[in-house]
Parts: C-alpha cells; structure tokens; sequence
C-alpha cells in the first residue's frame, strides 16, 4: 500500500460504517500482508501474483467454472444499476462469426423486489428468462449469480435487459 494511502486511511475510515471499516485491513509491508492473507486463503490457492503458489488473476479469470482452461477471447462486464422510476435496465452486446458466449448475471437484488433476467438476440426470435430470486442458502446482504442455460453464438447481437419491481 503506498504510504499517502495510510494517510488519508483514517479520514476515508470516518465516512464508513463502523462494521464494514472493521473488514479492512491495510498493510505496506507485501510481506505481512501476505503472511496475514495465508491465514485465510490457501497459499496453493492464493495467486501468484499476490505470492501464493496458485494461477495469476488473469489466468483465474480466464478459465472455466469447471477449471478448464478453455480459451477466452474476452470478457465484456458491464455494471447494471436500476435507475429510480424505471423498470428495466439493459445492455447489449455483440458476437462475431465463430464466437461462442455464456451470460451470468450477478445479482444483490433483495427479497422485497421481484427481479428477471432476458436474454434476446437483436430481433426477439430467440429469448430466455431467468429469475433473480434468492434461494435459502444465499445469505441477504451478498450478491449472487445465475447462468442463462444456452450458449450463444456469433455472428449476433443479443440483448440482457433485467426487470425488477419493488413489492408494495
């Protein structure tokens, strides 16, 4: 950590909720950052780039859930956030020829909104839906996901738009 960041620590800690400054924990020395960061994470899989024995972040983020290491030409990520008054938000994003992609949908959505997911190419022929709800296992205050079960292919344009309604 560079050293005007200790510095101004304590005035960004002042604007945190006291619970969430206790999660931080800051350190300029790499060594007892790391030392303090194998307490919690495997060195095996801790990244290599941050001293541990596992993959680079960028090889992490480039593989497959099921560990594969298929090649990933790119990734598009795009934050969504539902403005006031509007129902819907949405993004598109294209293929090119001999371009296959899965979509996840990362989701903080609470219990008390009712939340989907579409999926559509560009002219509506093809569409699919997923529900953003929360199961019993997924604690309230964290973000969950949720894959569409197709894969797309290029050449395409495709369109996720996510509808949430506030319950009364």
């Amino acid at each position: 950590m560079p050293r005007f960041f200790a510095a101004f620590w304590p005035l960004i800690r002042a604007f945190m909720d006291e619970s969430t400054a206790r999660k931080f924990e800051l350190y300029s020395n790499p060594v007892e950052g790391k030392k303090r960061m194998v307490e919690f994470v495997d060195i095996n899989e801790l990244a290599s780039d941050f001293g541990g024995n596992g993959p680079t972040t960028l090889e992490m983020a480039s593989m497959n859930e099921d560990n594969s290491h298929k090649k990933i030409s790119r990734q598009i990520t795009k934050l969504l956030t539902k403005k006031l008054l509007k129902s819907h938000v949405d993004m598109t994003f294209k293929l090119e020829r001999g371009e296959a992609a899965s979509v996840r949908i990362y989701s903080r959505v609470s219990d008390a909104n009712q939340a989907h997911a579409v999926l559509s190419n560009s002219n509506k022929s093809e569409e699919w839906t997923i529900d953003l709800k929360r199961n019993k296992k997924e604690e309230a205050a964290k973000s969950f996901h949720r894959d569409f079960k197709t894969t797309l292919h290029g050449p395409g344009e495709y369109i996720v738009t996510v509808h949430q309604k506030t319950k009364q």
